[in-house]
């Protein structure tokens, strides 16, 4: 099916409320307070995008402090962890596109994309988050 036919400010609000249905859902959770009032799919894409920037950026200083702890404590589980980490992005990948199979070709493909790994992160952020304050 095509969605050539819709212009952008259509597809903005498509967008919007899209994540909303998926938010109340279970779905892409508070993407759509920050991101949803966007006016294109660049600027939605680009909310998005700052929004993974921060997530990831908190992930790795979590990881970070974990990473100090174990090498000098336990190296062993240090590499566990680097390892596991690894396991966990490669998942994390796997899940949102399968998730979003359906939207491949697309326009708004990437925004999902983006938005699922986005949830994913702050998953990943809470466990490690329960990691840190509870060696």
């Amino acid at each position: 099916m095509s969605i050539a036919w819709i212009t952008r400010p259509a597809l903005a609000v498509w967008l919007a409320a899209g994540f909303a249905v998926l938010a109340h859902a279970g779905g892409y959770g508070d993407l759509v307070e920050p991101c949803g009032d966007t006016g294109t799919e660049e600027e939605l894409q680009r909310c998005i995008d700052d929004h993974h920037k921060l997530v990831q950026e908190r992930v790795d200083k979590l990881l970070d402090v974990l990473y100090e702890r174990y090498r000098e404590d336990e190296p062993a589980l240090a590499s566990l962890l680097e390892s596991s980490q690894e396991s966990w992005t490669q998942f994390a990948t796997d899940k949102c596109e399968v998730q979003n199979y359906y939207s491949r070709g697309g326009t708004a493909y990437e925004v999902y994309i983006q938005a699922c790994t986005v949830e994913q992160l702050r998953e990943r952020e809470r466990d490690l988050i329960w990691m840190v304050e509870n060696p």
